[in-house]
């Protein structure tokens, strides 16, 4: 008997309280990290690229024949100053299109010449304005070109509205289904990382048996294993931001298209989400499983 209690006595003075098996935890949510940081990512660069696609989209307004060269000026200058026309560092995004090039541009995307049919240049000189996002409904448009088409120097306001509506469908589905995934993966991240960690926990139950009975209370029992979960969740989300920054690196300089999309500032937000995820779910993953410990009898501790 003397023995016994000796071992067990050895045992536990040799085991730091609060211990349990890293590799396995800090591998498990560096995974799971790993994988909802690609996934925010993802959507983040999807939503980026989604508005640089909507504010690359154009009506064009056409201008009458024969203007001169300050009514076409003052057209531009009008433009410039409408709330609807997309302003990048300031400056509004319009540009005046000339009927010689826009002519050019027709007979080579025809692969014919024009001019051979016509005998003259049947187009008008235009200025191409980029529309914000929130302009791109029916009636939002519709007023738009009501409104322009009452300038007499104005001969026409055209768009695509259909091609515009269905973008904007494709955003709205795309936001749902990114919504409806993010729970789902928020859900499984936190039963697998809560399982991982109540599995290291397992050996120490005993451990925390045996402080309870020597009259530590339960503040006392949870602090140290709530500080090494804590520590395990901090190490996690470095190793997590290290690949995913890493990986987003390597697609910037792979990727022409997808740097469009580069955005430091909002990635390290994300990454510091990261970081403060893996602690937050380590450290509630780790109370639940000692607090399920704590309020177990022996005979349930020998048995699972």
């Amino acid at each position: 008997m003397k023995n016994k209690s000796k071992e067990r006595n050895s045992a536990v003075s040799s085991s730091r309280i609060g211990s349990y098996r890293s590799r396995n935890v800090i591998g498990s949510i560096t995974a799971a990290l790993i994988l909802i940081g690609t996934f925010v990512l993802f959507t983040q660069h999807t939503h980026r690229l989604t508005k640089l696609l909507q504010s690359s989209i154009e009506i064009q307004v056409l201008l009458n024949n024969g203007l001169s060269p300050q009514d076409s000026a003052a057209i531009m200058e009008l433009l410039a100053t409408q709330p609807y026309v997309v302003k990048k560092n300031g400056k509004p995004q319009i540009r005046y299109v000339s009927k010689e090039e826009a002519l050019q541009k027709l007979s080579k995307q025809l692969e014919e010449n024009i001019l051979e049919i016509a005998r003259e240049n049947p187009l008008h000189n235009s200025v191409m304005v980029n529309i914000l996002p929130q302009y791109h409904t029916k009636e939002a448009l519709q007023g738009i070109k009501e409104q322009l088409e009452q300038e007499k120097a104005i001969f026409e306001v055209s768009y695509q509205y259909i091609a515009i509506d269905q973008i904007a469908k494709n955003v709205r589905l795309v936001g749902l289904v990114t919504i409806s995934l993010a729970i789902l993966l928020i859900i499984l991240t936190i039963i697998f990382v809560h399982i991982a960690i109540k599995l290291a926990l397992y050996s120490q139950r005993f451990t925390i048996r045996i402080m309870q009975l020597v009259g530590a209370t339960d503040y006392f029992i949870k602090k140290p294993f709530l500080l090494r979960a804590a520590g395990y969740g901090f190490i996690s989300g470095v190793i997590a931001v290290t690949v995913l920054a890493t990986g987003l690196w390597g697609l910037y300089h792979a990727s022409p298209e997808f740097k469009k999309a580069e955005d430091w500032v909002e990635n390290a937000v994300i990454f510091l989400f990261l970081l403060v995820v893996g602690m937050l779910i380590a450290v509630t993953s780790a109370w639940i499983a000692v607090n399920k410990y704590l309020h177990r009898s022996l005979d349930e501790l020998y048995l699972n």
